[in-house]
């Protein structure tokens, strides 16, 4: 009776989180992933190579020329043309940075893959750092594996993880790092997170890179904070070391803003480059730059030398197709990932 209530039990939660990641949620609803077509054809190529080193070789290549990231659907079709689990590790490190966020649901799918319960575990703590539900949904992928054992190796491999921003991605690739926020009138547009509270685009997206700021970053890193609008003020003259003191200024910082003004991107870039110590930007805007701002910024991108890697964050309002096509312009230019976030 006991183990059919425990089977009952998971098989309700693996519904609402196959519900889940099939909805996403107010905040993470990914736009920005590689087009069906374009997908496909990369499917149908891996297949028709030979061997699975092929196929990881080509797979990473690929990813990594394009600009766009991969939905939790996507890399899972990617992962299952790969034979060894060794090889799926590979490839799941190597492109992290274009992961637009896996699911509790397809963290499974991934596992049930792999036939060997060591392999899975192996696999295990690259997937749960890069899934955006794990704390709704965790126990779905403890009752996935079947020994007490391995539930149990399961379980603290989920408490060492780190909630993965669907927001604002992997952000632990690069070694020093600038946050760009617009914070202009229009980043003060509401909409209901999966959490079931309200919030202005702002407050979201500087409660998602706080969580970043405080649970994410590195002790090898150096970071930044900038917010725009009409003008653009950062909370260091520089770079600074991930700790204590950094994180407790910076945390207060993101906290300080209200929407207003407007979107001075290309001051705020023009800004940031004047760091040069920087390898990565991370800029997140909902519009599109001020009236005659678009080749300038174009110019930056192309002729910086490392990437700005752009969120268009668009969650409620009206989507605006233009604003997330000039977002992925400066990522192709910059040869940085653009994500499309609503």
């Amino acid at each position: 009776m006991a183990h059919k209530a425990l089977f009952l039990c998971t098989l309700v939660l693996l519904v609402l989180c196959s519900v889940y990641s099939t909805n996403g949620q107010n905040g993470c609803n990914q736009n920005g992933a590689w087009p069906t077509d374009a997908f496909s054809q990369l499917i149908s190529n891996l297949t028709s190579l030979s061997f699975s080193a092929d196929r990881l070789t080509y797979a990473e290549n690929t990813i990594q020329s394009q600009n766009r990231g991969l939905t939790a659907n996507q890399t899972v079709q990617i992962l299952q043309t790969l034979s060894f689990t060794v090889q799926k590790v590979n490839f799941i490190t190597n492109t992290s940075n274009y992961m637009l966020g896996l699911t509790c649901y397809s963290v499974i799918t991934i596992l049930n893959q792999i036939s060997f319960s060591s392999e899975r575990l192996t696999i295990l703590p690259i997937l749960t750092n890069l899934t955006i539900d794990l704390s709704l949904y965790n126990e779905t992928i403890v009752n996935a594996f079947s020994m007490s054992s391995d539930r149990e190796a399961c379980r603290k491999i989920i408490a060492n993880s780190v909630q993965f921003s669907c927001v604002w991605g992997d952000v632990t690739s690069k070694r020093r790092l600038l946050f760009i926020v617009d914070k202009s009138g229009s980043m003060e547009t509401a909409f209901r997170a999966s959490d079931g509270l309200t919030y202005t685009r702002l407050q979201y997206v500087s409660k998602e890179l706080s969580m970043i700021i405080s649970k994410v970053l590195r002790d090898y890193q150096f970071f930044n904070v900038m917010y725009f609008s009409s003008n653009a003020q950062t909370v260091f003259n520089g770079v600074q070391p991930v700790n204590n003191q950094s994180i407790t200024s910076a945390l207060r910082f993101v906290q300080s803003f209200q929407p207003v003004g407007g979107t001075n991107m290309l001051g705020a870039l023009q800004s940031a480059i004047l760091d040069k110590t920087l390898n990565a930007i991370f800029l997140l805007s909902d519009g599109q730059p001020d009236d005659g701002q678009n080749n300038a910024i174009l110019s930056i991108a192309k002729n910086w030398g490392n990437p700005i890697n752009t969120i268009s964050f668009q969650a409620g309002g009206t989507y605006d197709p233009k604003a997330s096509a000039f977002m992925l312009q400066i990522a192709q230019a910059s040869k940085g990932v653009y994500r499309s976030t609503n």
